[in-house]
């Protein structure tokens, strides 16, 4: 926090004064350690004096290491995040989120407490629950104003607390400056740091790695950009890279960026204390290049397998009214044909999430035992408001009775409202409920297999290619006289998989100045449905059976691709590339098979009459 700072939601103005009133004080909790004392403290660290120098940190620091539990202290960060939300931001990367939390800890291990003790007094416990505060605060303008979720992250630390997990997005971890030196990464201590995010925030958080940076060149950047030749540099880029890949974390190249401190002698471009891959001094930038093509070009694996255990899957229902109302909701699983009941869910097989919106009620129908608040097994009843979290989102954990048989099951779920009558659907959105089989595939240990399996094909139908060689098809640019005609392909599309799902439509390599676009057999372009900057289709799963007769389902369409050739093209000219169509993976879908497909094309440019 800066000895000057300014609100940008509410454009008030600190100044030195004010700050100041926001520096941590260790003296608010009983710490014998004064404010100044501290700040000045941090300010030696960070080279704001020199070492030794005794001052009055108020009126000479150029910046205060701020209170997390000062109210004013916590609007003015929330400000900060709040413009930029407004100003388009989806993600949000906060250094230090939990650095008065880490500061008063470290103060009270030097006072001789024990862990037990620092983590149970006041202090930390305080700044902590104010750290989830801010966190909180700001999901909730971002769902509020803009109905969307915004990505948080900051250090791993947390993983480190015996305190509930805040609600972020990622969390990063940097080599030390040691393992940069000795081009040695410690995989012991790797492990333990993983296995304790793992555990905190669960198997799909993701961890990003980079060098990180301070004031200083004592910092992991630092380290790297004054005492590592270029040569050392690169080979542990690439050993970092391998090692973050094998061990499921993803590296941030150092392509740009990064304070390398204030006593830095070797600059970039011999100028800027600003880390440069492209600069003479550290000339990394083709390696950084290299890993990160080599990335692109690995393709993904075809197939994806469902563990066989218990299943686990998410259940939504959702308030379309304008009233809060009581809900009933009971899952089944049934046979394929017609929703047939084949055994009814027990209560405790259902570990409930509910979401803000979702106000438990007392046994029998809400939580019973939870082990904290929001979370605990959920029978079958909650109360449901028309608000902004007008929905309630379960996870749904499926424990197969010793009487069941091998077969071919779905899960259906019926929901119940007092004003409205009983309605059963399959999970997922209503009007549109993906087919997803559930099947006991082990007869013996009865152990539940669950996914969709999403498999595209693609065929080229129009022009038909010459033995041996890629479709062709002739275009026409641009010209003064005339309007560019494209090369025309017809393809056709079709699902083999077992479930509905939308399908992207890319191509891949494109080529400066040529244009491709998609297109229906009636002339209307293709456009983006699932956000995701692709156009796609929507496809149903083949003939599915439906209360005991056939149903004829949009298992397969047909489009046309059009490809533009650019102005002041040259006859002969050739643009050959793939058409890829790849599936789009729904919220609700636990995969246990995902293939994309593709096919060439290729197009020659006409000679101009």
């Amino acid at each position: 926090m800066a000895e000057k700072e300014r609100n940008p939601v509410t454009l008030e103005t600190f100044n030195r004064d004010q700050t100041w009133d926001m520096a941590l004080d260790p003296e608010k909790w009983g710490i014998p350690i004064s404010k100044e004392e501290l700040q000045a403290r941090i300010g030696r660290r960070e080279r704001m004096l020199e070492p030794g120098e005794i001052s009055n940190p108020k009126e000479t620091l150029w910046s205060f290491f701020p209170d997390i539990t000062n109210p004013t202290y916590q609007e003015l960060l929330i400000s900060w995040a709040k413009k930029q939300i407004d100003a388009g931001a989806d993600a949000i990367w906060f250094d230090m989120l939990f650095g008065t939390v880490n500061v008063l800890r470290r103060l009270l291990e030097e006072q001789g407490y024990t862990e037990e003790e620092i983590f149970g007094h006041p202090a930390v416990k305080e700044s902590y629950k104010a750290t989830l505060k801010v966190i909180d605060a700001i999901h909730e303008y971002g769902y509020k104003k803009y109905g969307k979720r915004i990505y948080l992250g900051t250090w791993w630390v947390p993983a480190e607390m015996p305190y509930e997990p805040p609600d972020l997005d990622w969390v990063q971890i940097s080599p030390t400056g040691k393992e940069i030196l000795t081009l040695k990464l410690d995989e012991a201590e790797w492990d333990r740091k993983i296995e304790l995010i793992r555990k905190k925030f669960g198997d799909d958080i993701l961890i990003a790695v980079y060098i990180s940076w301070a004031h200083t060149t004592m910092s992991p950047l630092g380290n790297f950009s004054q005492k590592l030749t270029p040569e050392k540099q690169r080979e542990f880029i690439k050993l970092i890279d391998e090692f973050c890949q094998r061990k499921g974390m993803n590296y941030v190249y150092p392509l740009h960026g990064g304070f390398m401190g204030l006593d830095a002698e070797i600059l970039s471009f011999g100028k800027f204390k600003i880390y440069d891959s492209l600069a003479p001094e550290f000339q990394t930038y083709e390696t950084i290049k290299e890993l990160a093509q080599k990335k692109a070009e690995t393709k993904p694996a075809k197939k994806f397998y469902c563990p066989k255990e218990n299943a686990e899957f998410l259940i939504t229902v959702r308030n379309t009214g304008n009233g809060a109302d009581f809900v009933v909701l009971h899952p089944w699983l049934g046979s394929e044909a017609c929703g047939k009941i084949v055994w009814p869910m027990e209560t405790s097989s259902l570990p409930a999430y509910p979401t803000p919106g979702g106000q438990p009620l007392d046994p029998p129908y809400g939580p019973i035992t939870p082990k904290k608040p929001g979370q605990g097994w959920l029978s079958t009843g909650f109360v449901l408001t028309p608000s902004l979290y007008g929905e309630q989102t379960y996870t749904i954990k499926l424990k197969i009775p010793e009487s069941a048989s091998p077969g071919e099951y779905k899960l259906f779920a019926r929901v119940k409202s007092a004003g409205h009558p009983s309605q059963a659907w399959q999970p997922g959105d209503p009007g549109s409920p993906p087919d997803y089989p559930y099947k006991v595939v082990d007869e013996k240990e009865l152990s539940l297999e669950i996914g969709a399996n999403l498999i595209p094909k693609l065929e080229v139908l129009h022009p038909l290619p010459e033995p041996g060689e890629p479709p062709t098809s002739i275009g026409y640019p641009e010209t003064c006289e005339k309007p560019a005609k494209p090369a025309e392909f017809l393809l056709r599309i079709s699902n083999k998989g077992n479930a509905s799902s939308h399908f992207n439509l890319d191509y891949d390599p494109p080529r400066v100045g040529w244009k491709v676009e998609f297109y229906d057999l009636e002339g209307n372009k293709l456009v983006d449905h699932t956000e995701d900057g692709l156009p796609d289709i929507w496809l149903e799963a083949q003939d599915l059976e439906d209360c005991n007769h056939r149903v004829d389902r949009r298992d397969s369409v047909e489009i046309y691709v059009r490809v533009f050739p650019p102005k002041l093209s040259l006859p002969g000219a050739e643009f050959v590339t793939d058409i890829i169509v790849e599936p789009v993976i729904t919220r609700e879908a636990l995969l246990c098979q995902l293939e994309g497909d593709s096919a060439t094309i290729r197009t020659v440019v006409g000679e101009l009459g």
